[in-house]
């Protein structure tokens, strides 16, 4: 629920926490993306991060500049991984950018819970989590702006977006959505 008067919690914080949440593992940048973006319809005092429609789902320039920026002042270690066909990134926080982390845990302890919550979610997930998680925020996506809550009518409104939702590849990711919407569903925030 929003509180009105409370501190709205910004971009650097949300990211912070997400990190700490994630328990010390280094999360890539692709999965960061998509659990801050489950993050902000779910907790209420995240700052709007205007995410909009990208190849690999829901995306936030605003938040890749949180990344650089947080990389460049030392809170947080980018890890480059060579992959096949192109570098993957990862990131995990260095010792100042954990007592930041911290500290913005100790100031929204309820938010904190909440972003908790959306990255225990993936504690099940099978490696890697970046596809299955941009698939899914992309289901969820089309579900809050096209009002589409079926697998069928999911997958039509996909082509919206240039997006391909292969039926079959929605019903199969059904279940993760459903996980992550009741979430939001508890929270619902309209940014």
């Amino acid at each position: 629920m929003l509180v009105l008067g409370a501190e709205e919690i910004d971009l650097y914080d949300a990211f912070g926490m997400v990190l700490l949440a994630g328990g010390g593992e280094p999360i890539g940048r692709t999965a960061l993306q998509k659990l801050i973006y489950f993050c902000c319809n779910s907790a209420a005092n995240i700052e709007n991060a205007d995410f909009a429609p990208q190849y690999y789902g829901p995306y936030s320039a605003k938040l890749s500049v949180v990344m650089e920026r947080m990389f460049s002042c030392g809170y947080i270690e980018q890890i480059m991984r060579h992959g096949i066909q192109y570098d993957v990134y990862h990131y995990k926080l260095m010792d100042n950018g954990a007592r930041l982390a911290n500290k913005a845990k100790s100031q929204h302890p309820e938010d904190y819970l909440k972003i908790g919550d959306i990255v225990k979610t993936c504690d099940d997930m099978v490696e890697p989590l970046a596809p299955k998680l941009s698939y899914v925020s992309k289901i969820h996506y089309i579900s809050k702006k096209q009002k589409a809550r079926t697998p069928d009518k999911i997958s039509l409104h996909g082509m919206r977006y240039g997006w391909n939702m292969d039926i079959a590849l929605v019903r199969e990711h059904w279940p993760l959505f459903e996980k992550f919407n009741e979430k939001c569903q508890m929270n619902p925030i309209t940014h």
